[in-house]
């Protein structure tokens, strides 16, 4: 059975739509209607969430930091934006009661700490009033602010479902393999490169036994990665709200030098060690 892969795009702005934001209300539809929904979760944020028949999945992740703005831009789509009053209303009934479109002081953005543009207001004003005075059986008459916020939210989707199909076409005819098989930039990147490999080449290489000196010349000097060591202040003493623990060591005497390592960094050293190595770390 074929997936459908739907991509969502975090957009740094109040009406973001990507995964960490919509789970909360996409899981429990999807668990009522699926037996198998598979989340994988990264950051502290959801990366992907699948069912038999759909996979969502963020479009950040296939592009470098950027605005939906931006993204769209880079991709040669125009944009459609317009205006929504995020913090006006409430409830979905609010929304539903509102008959006649909103005050110009109700579009004040209190995460921007500004309001739109007014000439952006009349030209949304102008596209609702045009809409709710169409014949009640015209697809675009518009009866409430609900038929708006469709509306609004149809042009952030349909500019970006162009934006990804372009990118992903481009992609494709460069690379010859099609992103919407990972699930982030950096695994597409690993199969391009992992494609160039030549078919025909040893799998793995090794020294063999007449070359037993280069091999323990390397094992030599086989000493992990790099290790930040830092010295910083440790003159603490005699200070307020500071710790004694952290001006003094248990025999008393004051702490002189502070050193930090890092441990992961140090797996290829100790490879080097006839284990175990110690019974622990003092």
């Amino acid at each position: 059975m074929s997936i459908l892969h739907i991509f969502l795009l975090t957009v740094i702005t109040l009406g973001r739509y990507d995964l960490t934001v919509l789970a909360p209300y996409l899981l429990p539809e999807l668990q009522l209607r699926y037996d198998n929904v598979n989340v994988l979760k990264k950051d502290g944020g959801y990366f992907s969430i699948s069912c038999p028949l759909f996979q969502f999945k963020d479009a950040y992740r296939f592009t470098s930091p950027v605005s939906l703005s931006k993204y769209l831009k880079q991709n040669g789509v125009s944009e459609k934006k317009s205006i929504f009053p995020y913090t006006a209303f409430h409830s979905v009934e609010e929304i539903q009661s509102q008959i006649t479109f909103p005050e110009y002081s109700q579009f004040y953005s209190e995460l921007k700490g500004a309001n739109v543009d007014f000439s952006e207001y009349e030209v949304a004003r102008a596209e609702y009033c045009r809409r709710q005075d169409l014949p009640d059986n015209h697809p675009e008459k518009m009866t409430s602010f609900v038929d708006w916020l469709k509306f609004y939210n149809l042009l952030d989707t349909a500019p970006l479902a162009k934006a990804v199909d372009t990118s992903f076409k481009n992609f494709f005819e460069i690379f010859g393999i099609d992103p919407s098989w990972c699930l982030s930039l950096p695994r597409f990147a690993q199969m391009c490169m992992l494609k160039e490999y030549d078919t025909e080449a040893p799998l793995c290489y090794s020294f063999n036994s007449k070359m037993e000196i280069v091999r323990d010349l390397f094992r030599e000097n086989l000493m992990g990665g790099l290790v930040n060591v830092y010295h910083r202040m440790t003159d603490l003493t005699g200070q307020e709200g500071v710790p004694r623990v952290t001006q003094y060591a248990p025999n008393g005497d004051p702490f002189t030098r502070l050193e930090f390592f890092d441990f992961n960094s140090l797996y290829l050293y100790t490879q080097k060690l006839d284990f175990p190595s110690t019974p622990g770390y003092i």
